[in-house]
């Protein structure tokens, strides 16, 4: 069982890394959230065809439709993500998404893959969603409020429990090789539906998908970061059990903190966030305190 959790840390280190990416393309080059997600969605296409491509895969796999709904689901999960980027920090609502992640996995991984719940792993939840909170919350005139990104992180964490538990139970009896493949398509397709959305809403304009070619490239090296952090990630579910997988999640929001703090200090032309001493001191008290719920769920 312990082969699995330096794989999971070095997934969620690339995830990390690709946040910090998904800030600086929403914050200098794509000032859409909904663009941003149909560029991404696009290059995970391209992605997918090039595994399509690369070897065959087994099209008669039982579980291709729940796998194609499990990648829709996370380019879904994406874009409320994006927009709540765009409202706040990221070291501010990453933890969000990675706290209350686990319990809606470990719910709906009782309901779905038969993953019971334990004292320890409610006392875990206790400690994981104290932590969301208090790092979600900000002092505005004098009063303390949960602000809108909140609320939005709680959206796309549920959207993603739902992908990854499906996902997992994609894997338990698809080809690795070909669920990583349909996986990037189903990406795609929740691209297009995103799309349609905002067409038919005239959310936006289809001269706004002319990206400038800096951040094609950026958004493309980004994808292909979090690709690998999403292969490897996909490799710890075949070992592990997916309620594991996901609490690992905690660490990410210390590899992100540690990646902005450092930015912030030596670059902040590329990203600058708050790093006042109380506001780290909050972070790091909130980001333990998770931890602690983290360590509690996945060693006890």
């Amino acid at each position: 069982m312990l082969n699995w959790i330096p794989i999971v840390f070095g997934s969620y280190f690339l995830f990390a890394v690709s946040n910090i990416f998904d800030k600086v393309l929403r914050s200098n080059f794509v000032k859409n959230s909904f663009t941003l997600v149909i560029l991404n969605g696009s290059i995970s296409f391209v992605i997918g065809a090039i595994l399509v491509l690369s070897r065959p895969i087994i099209l008669a796999a039982p579980n291709l439709p729940l796998i194609v709904i499990s990648g829709a689901l996370s380019t879904i999960a994406a874009m409320v993500y994006f927009i709540a980027l765009s409202k706040s920090e990221v070291s501010r609502i990453i933890p969000i998404l990675i706290s209350v992640l686990p319990i809606f996995v470990l719910i709906l991984g009782y309901a779905f893959l038969g993953e019971a719940l334990t004292q320890f792993q409610f006392l875990a939840f206790i400690l994981i969603v104290s932590g969301g909170v208090v790092i979600s919350i900000q002092k505005v005139k004098g009063a303390f409020k949960l602000t809108m990104s909140f609320w939005l992180m709680l959206l796309s964490a549920f959207l993603y429990a739902v992908s990854t538990v499906i996902l997992k139970y994609g894997l338990q009896s698809s080809n690795f090789y070909t669920t990583q493949a349909i996986f990037q398509i189903g990406a795609f397709v929740g691209a297009l539906l995103i799309l349609a959305y905002c067409i038919a809403t005239k959310r936006i304009k289809l001269r706004m998908l002319a990206y400038r070619p800096k951040a094609v490239i950026i958004a493309s090296a980004n994808q292909v970061i979090y690709f690998s952090g999403r292969l490897i990630y996909n490799v710890a579910l075949t070992i592990a059990p997916v309620a594991l997988v996901v609490s690992f999640g905690g660490f990410q929001g210390l590899y992100i903190l540690a990646l902005t703090v450092l930015l912030s200090l030596y670059f902040s032309g590329i990203l600058k966030e708050e790093i006042k001493r109380d506001i780290i001191l909050v972070k790091l008290s909130a980001l333990g305190l998770m931890i602690v719920g983290v360590a509690i769920l996945a060693y006890m």
